[in-house]
């Protein structure tokens, strides 16, 4: 608790401050880094690794204040073997400790650093690797896994804004860096997609905030592989991707996103007295969330969003009575917000364009057209 204060009265950087405040407070940081500190971690270490089952909550308070201190304390006093052992040993038990063991973990992963230290440091320490004990598939702590995607959503965010600084790099140092961002990053993502499909939501929420960063930026890592002319004002990055690489990924979010478009059944329509409900508007932010990172896959890979969505609307319309309605309507709204990419439908559909088939599936599937249920109609 003494520390908790300490680092809200003096350290925090979110509050605000007077400028005799924060030299005072820069002046006491550079005092402790000398010595205090390395005394702190020891107190800690000793708590995490000898006080675990006895003082559970004391730990998790541990976690917290490690948590809170790791934004401004020398990286190498946390991330090392031997505190990162206790921490992931923590996650890996699932005991009470664990959902702020992922906390602390990520907090220290998230410390500011040049992009290249980083990459280093993520090789040095093995913190894929340790990250692989972090990961409960057939739990049913909710709160946990929930904790553990934020954890590995931190872990892809950070990859990716390593990757991006990297391949703005220039020599052989620089490609081979930028390659083993990039490897790294696509070794994470198959945890992410992980969650990305659980089926509990919120799980999944947990990870959209690195999609939605993934699916704005890959754009412009992917070569044009039309030949295009550069942007003279740009220098050339040392390292691209292919879309050979990236359509995978493309296509695994496609995969899953109807089923995380669709309305849970918990969800109450029209109902007033859920308007103000955090799950309820958790969950349309995040319906609204996917519709975006819909978007910019189209804008990534046009043909791959038309395909899916002509493949979609087939598979309803030839199974209709297989798919429930909260499904339809997610793949309705996918037509939809297709058509608002397109924007000028009419002609589209006049051409014979490719939603003018999907189109006349809708119109001419009579089930669907006189369906009784207001949720797609």
């Amino acid at each position: 608790r003494i520390l908790v204060t300490f680092d809200q009265e003096i350290i925090a950087e979110e509050v605000p401050r007077t400028p005799e405040e924060k030299e005072r407070g820069h002046a006491i940081k550079r005092s402790m880094r000398e010595g205090d500190v390395l005394r702190l971690v020891e107190c800690w270490f000793a708590i995490l690794t000898t006080l675990r089952q006895s003082a559970p909550k004391l730990v998790s308070d541990c976690l917290k204040v490690v948590g809170l201190f790791s934004v401004w304390i020398e990286f190498s006093a946390l991330a090392n073997d031997g505190f990162l052992n206790a921490i992931c040993s923590l996650i890996a038990e699932a005991g009470p400790a664990a959902g702020e063991a992922c906390d602390c973990l990520g907090a220290i992963l998230e410390k500011k650093m040049p992009a290249d230290k980083k990459l280093a440091a993520f090789e040095q320490l093995r913190i894929l690797q340790r990250l692989e004990c972090c990961v409960h598939r057939g739990s049913g702590d909710i709160a946990l896994v929930e904790k553990e995607a934020e954890l590995f959503n931190t872990v892809g965010e950070i990859l990716l804004e390593a990757y991006a600084d990297l391949r703005a790099g220039d020599g052989s140092d620089g490609i081979n860096m930028a390659q083993k961002a990039w490897s790294y990053m696509q070794e994470v993502s198959t945890y992410i997609f992980w969650f990305f499909s659980h089926s509990e939501y919120q799980i999944a929420d947990s990870v959209e905030p690195f999609l939605t960063a993934f699916f704005a930026k890959v754009k412009g890592f992917v070569r044009d592989s039309e030949g295009g002319e550069a942007d003279i004002d740009q220098p050339e990055p040392c390292h691209v991707v292919g879309m050979d690489e990236v359509r995978p990924l493309l296509q695994q979010t496609l995969q899953k996103i109807i089923q995380r478009l669709a309305y849970p059944d918990w969800f109450q329509h029209g109902d007033p007295n859920f308007e103000d409900d955090e799950r309820h508007i958790a969950f349309l932010e995040f319906r609204r969330s996917l519709t975006k990172i819909f978007k910019r896959i189209f804008i990534i890979d046009e043909p791959i969003g038309f395909m899916f969505v002509q493949a979609s609307v087939n598979q309803m319309t030839l199974n209709l009575a297989a798919v429930r309605p909260m499904e339809v309507e997610a793949v309705l709204q996918l037509y939809n917000q297709t058509g608002e990419i397109v924007k000028d439908v009419t002609p589209h559909l006049q051409a014979n364009g490719a939603l003018a088939g999907s189109f006349v599936q809708l119109v001419s599937c009579e089930a669907l057209v006189q369906a009784s249920d207001w949720l797609f109609q």
